[in-house]
């Protein structure tokens, strides 16, 4: 990659670090409106604090929609999350096999779609719950 292709992405960066954290906290605002009882209970059955981390939410997403993540996909989930969070490009060997630079695409377009499509699946999962169930949302 020649250093305009850089400077282009990472010119593209903030806005698509926008978008990841728009994917996000519409999930967590989801999670923690809908069903924030049931969440905090869940949570303090495995903690005696009563900060819900992250991956409280993923695993309740689990319990409750049977969203199952292996403990490998939680912490890579948990690492992109981190490095948009901290404003860095995340890089792990896993990645390389996820992005190809040959494909034309941006490759932070491409890790920011690979966060993001886990949270819109989430949120789906939410919004599925929603129709299907609607006596079971704290609203």
């Amino acid at each position: 990659m020649d250093y305009d292709g850089i400077v282009a992405e990472l010119e593209g960066y903030n806005k698509l670090r926008e978008d990841v954290f728009e994917n996000i906290y519409t999930f967590e605002k989801a999670l923690h409106d809908k069903f924030g009882d049931e969440l905090l209970a869940f949570h303090l059955g495995r903690s005696s604090d009563d900060y819900i981390g992250h991956e409280t939410c993923l695993s309740f997403m689990g319990e409750k929609f049977g969203v199952h993540f292996t403990q490998s996909d939680q912490e890579r989930i948990k690492y992109l999350r981190n490095k948009f969070e901290h404003n860095e490009v995340p890089y792990e060997p896993w990645i390389v096999e996820k992005v190809n630079v040959e494909a034309g695409q941006p490759v932070l377009e491409q890790l920011v779609g690979l966060v993001s499509g886990e949270y819109e699946r989430l949120a789906e999962k939410l919004e599925q719950q929603a129709v299907l169930s609607p006596a079971a949302i704290n609203i």
